[in-house]
């Protein structure tokens, strides 16, 4: 079992749990001016966690390309490993790298909240 969340607007805040595999799905069809858009070749989908919002450095950070769409949708996924981070609140966005060097921020900078749990992966 594993935290499954569909992100469909320009601002969610998340609440996810330390340790635990999170699968976070970006539905660009419901963001970018209500039409569908594939990532074309080239173009990455970048998900990036900080500290606070002025920080340089990622906490988490993943990116897809139009190799990781199915079915129009394009899902970060993140392991335990990934998740077991000290539990405090961060920030995180999305956005959309085109292959021609311009860049768009489709989900805005928002709340990303680690709780810690008391039974943890073991080893």
């Amino acid at each position: 079992m594993s935290n499954e969340i569909t992100i469909t607007k320009p601002i969610q805040h998340l609440v996810l749990y330390q340790g635990n595999s999170v699968y976070i799905t970006v539905l660009l069809a419901d963001i970018i001016n209500d039409s569908s858009y594939q990532l074309a070749t080239g173009d990455k989908l970048i998900f990036g966690v900080k500290r606070n919002k002025n920080s340089s450095s990622f906490v988490i950070k993943k990116t897809l390309t139009s190799a990781d769409e199915f079915d129009g949708q394009y899902t970060f996924s993140f392991t335990p490993e990934d998740m077991n981070i000290f539990p405090c609140r961060y920030y995180y966005d999305v956005g959309l790298q085109f292959a021609d060097g311009g860049f768009e921020t489709v989900v805005h900078p928002s709340r990303f909240r680690v709780i810690g749990t008391v039974a943890g992966k073991e080893a």
